[in-house]
């Protein structure tokens, strides 16, 4: 019983002491975002015991991907044509690997990347996330308390906790609010996906030469009874708009 009391007790500081950082707008570990790395800093507290945080610190040409990524959204307008630009132009990301509409979305919907303002803020304060640290149209915010555990489920918004980060943003507060109301009006628009008796091995089934996972096509000319021929097409070739594999 004592040992269970003195394990909580230990998790709970651990904690306390994360959510402290957190309100300071330090990065708490794990993968920096596309266009930062972390960078370890340390200082000496009241009682004279060393104490260690991290921040963000800016890698420039990962920062050009990011300003080009959102340039690109406001200019084409949806997720999929943007990660068809990227693929056609054999645009890679930070880890050398190809783009996909879920990467390309979390990094359109970050709140590290605009330098925040009171715009910023009052966009965010909608869904009653708590937000820490005042704007000054400098510094990014970063996102605590998103998923239970460091892959679980999400939580609802109104339990995500916002801070004013030590890191200068990269995207202006009026472009990055833009793509925000783009990202809602394309979420709205998009079509329910069902489930498909059509294409049985959709995600089972890889091509041959680039081993990409294979998507349904149909064709447009109708058979004698007037439905569609289906086929099994590289995810690639479709998302790149047929310019690779």
């Amino acid at each position: 019983v004592f040992s269970q009391l003195e394990r909580e007790t230990i998790s709970q500081r651990v904690k306390d002491n994360m959510y402290a950082l957190a309100e300071n707008g330090y990065w708490l570990g794990g993968e920096a975002p596309t266009g930062f790395r972390s960078q370890h800093k340390s200082f000496i507290d009241t009682s004279g015991n060393t104490r260690t945080y991290s921040i963000l610190s800016p890698i420039e040409s990962e920062i050009n991907l990011v300003k080009l990524i959102y340039s690109q959204y406001l200019k084409l307008g949806s997720l999929s044509k943007v990660e068809k630009y990227m693929l056609s132009n054999n645009i890679k990301t930070k880890n050398g690997k190809d783009w996909a509409k879920s990467t390309l979305k979390g990094i359109l919907s970050s709140a590290a990347y605009v330098r925040a303002d009171d715009t910023t803020t009052n966009f965010l304060k909608k869904t009653s996330i708590l937000i820490f640290g005042s704007p000054d149209s400098i510094h990014g915010l970063l996102n605590y308390r998103k998923r239970m555990g460091k892959n679980g489920k999400l939580r609802t918004a109104d339990k995500w906790i916002f801070a004013l980060s030590s890191h200068e943003g990269i995207i202006a507060a009026d472009m990055w609010l833009r793509v925000q109301y783009q990202l809602e009006k394309n979420k709205v628009k998009a079509p329910a996906l069902g489930s498909s008796h059509t294409a049985l091995l959709t995600g089972l089934i890889r091509c041959e030469k680039c081993n990409s996972c294979m998507r349904v096509a149909y064709s447009r000319k109708l058979l004698n009874n007037n439905q569609k021929m289906f086929y099994y097409m590289c995810s690639m070739k479709h998302n790149s708009g047929k310019t690779r594999c």
